[in-house]
């Protein structure tokens, strides 16, 4: 259950009311917030034709979700969000969104099973609804209402393979209890099976060396620590010195330590779609923080034993 009182308490979560029959946001305009209903009912709607008239996509009560315009918040949004009655919202920003999940995990993932048990009733109502339109509408405006089921329907999927995979992976990050080498290995081995793909690379820059990194875990061996220098100048020379074809590889850039950046090179047999770049993405910035702790573990480590071997002296 939705801990209301506590977002409303907290500084990361806004209140907002609107007003009966006012528009929150209209097609193709930018919106970043992730909102949460409050009290009433907000319909979603597309408008069908020039004349400003609307099909009603959902309605949503008392504690639904509405927020994919909130992941790519640079993009117009694609539906209206409307008030039925007046109704009062919360509201979050990805980035406030991030703060709070770094400082309230268990809320975090009540919030995260939330959406996705709120995503799979969607898709439920969206089953039905396609397949009653099926033998109804067969004239170019039925087809193209059939249309928005059937991408309305993609988007929702879309997300929800978004949230269950960053929870996933959030749930996993949580379990570890020692940051090293061997719990973040096993980290991207999950990663791996995550996003379905055939192997990752990782690979470390050398702190030292000008140009040089270091191949460091290849999931295909997840038993075996490599250290394999490489000599990368530029993003391309990571195809010519691993002996890769440019073909259904992606490579994800992490910033660690606020100035160096590492790679993950991942490999599927299909081309990446838009929805799982943005999950390889998010995934990777998580992964950033858990090699930074790590790292930052490392060189507690390296400065105590200084110590005590200079006091052994």
């Amino acid at each position: 259950m939705l801990n209301i009182e506590f977002y409303k308490k907290s500084w990361f979560f806004k209140e907002l009311t609107l007003p009966e029959w006012e528009f929150l946001f209209k097609e193709w305009e930018i919106d970043e917030n992730l909102y949460i209903i409050e009290s009433w009912e907000i319909f979603i709607l597309r408008n069908i034709n020039f004349n400003n008239d609307y099909k009603i996509l959902w309605v949503l009560y008392d504690l639904d979700i509405f927020w994919e315009w909130f992941l790519n918040e640079e993009k117009p949004k694609t539906v209206s969000i409307k008030a039925n009655k007046k109704t009062n919202l919360l509201k979050i920003n990805k980035k406030d969104l991030d703060l709070f999940w770094k400082k309230h995990h268990d809320e975090i993932d009540i919030l995260y099973k939330h959406i996705i048990i709120f995503l799979n009733d969607k898709l439920l109502e969206l089953d039905k609804h396609t397949s009653k339109m099926d033998l109804k509408l067969d004239n170019s405006i039925g087809s193209k209402l059939l249309d928005l089921e059937n991408n309305t329907k993609k988007r929702v999927v879309d997300l929800d393979n978004y949230i269950v995979s960053v929870y996933e992976i959030d749930k996993f990050i949580s379990e570890i209890s020692i940051y090293n080498n061997s719990s973040l290995f096993k980290l991207i081995t999950k990663f791996n099976e995550i996003i379905n793909s055939e192997f990752i690379l990782y690979i470390e820059k050398n702190l030292v060396v000008e140009n040089y990194f270091t191949l460091k875990y290849d999931t295909r061996f997840p038993w075996k620590m490599l250290d394999d220098t490489l000599e990368i100048k530029e993003e391309n020379d990571i195809y010519k010195v691993l002996f890769l074809k440019k073909e259904n590889y992606y490579i994800q850039k992490i910033n660690v330590l606020n100035n160096y950046v590492w790679f993950f090179v991942i490999w599927k047999k299909m081309e990446f779609s838009y929805n799982e770049k943005k999950i390889i993405s998010t995934i990777s910035a998580l992964l950033a923080s858990v090699i930074n702790q790590k790292m930052t573990i490392e060189q507690k480590d390296k400065d105590e034993n200084y110590i005590e071997n200079k006091e052994s002296y």
